[in-house]
């Protein structure tokens, strides 16, 4: 089988990490192979080396997949923000395998509120300001393969139609897609 990195991005509140974490799940269920990571938690750290400590997300994530690799784990979903096509290529040679990426979407008024319920004070309005910023960044870039929405649905349900667009899971338990 060929590994498979599948790129969950998306503007600030639109819910990558938890659509990202209801898919590890989906996919645990169904005894599917994988890992997930959050690419924000292989960067966070003060005082940044560079904007959003790009570099440092690159470098622990090649380490990590490669870990993962050696353990016999042939998929890999990570959740972060891409906004170039330089961006795919610095991470496409960083994992050493091209990557499918697919771009949640929501509505603005749905991500203001998930992200009044996650933050507060300067991190909340930093990140109102963001949501938007973002949101025009990667609709203009378009990289994505494909473009799921998280529309009210439950996040598993969310991240049952991303697995399914992606080729990783079909409909049911019992006849899930190999690739």
């Amino acid at each position: 089988m060929a590994l498979v990195i599948l790129f969950v991005i998306g503007t600030v509140g639109v819910g990558k990490t938890s659509v990202g974490a209801a898919a590890s799940d989906i996919l645990s269920e169904r005894e599917i192979p994988h890992a997930f990571v959050d690419r924000d938690a292989l960067c966070a750290s003060w005082p940044p080396v560079e904007r959003f400590n790009e570099a440092t997300a690159l470098r622990n994530l090649a380490l990590v997949w490669t870990t993962y690799r050696e353990q016999g784990i042939d998929r890999l979903i990570v959740a972060g923000v891409l906004e170039t096509r330089e961006d795919v290529r610095r991470y496409e040679d960083a994992l050493g395998e091209p990557i499918m990426i697919c771009r949640l979407a929501a509505p603005l008024p749905a991500r203001q509120a998930w992200l009044r319920a996650r933050d507060e004070g300067g991190s909340l309005d930093w990140h109102l300001a963001r949501t938007v910023e973002l949101e025009a960044i990667v609709e203009a870039a378009a990289l994505e393969d494909f473009v799921v929405h998280n529309d009210g649905r439950t996040r598993r349900d969310v991240a049952l139609d991303m697995l399914r667009t992606a080729g990783w899971v079909s409909g049911s338990r019992t006849d899930d897609a190999t690739l």
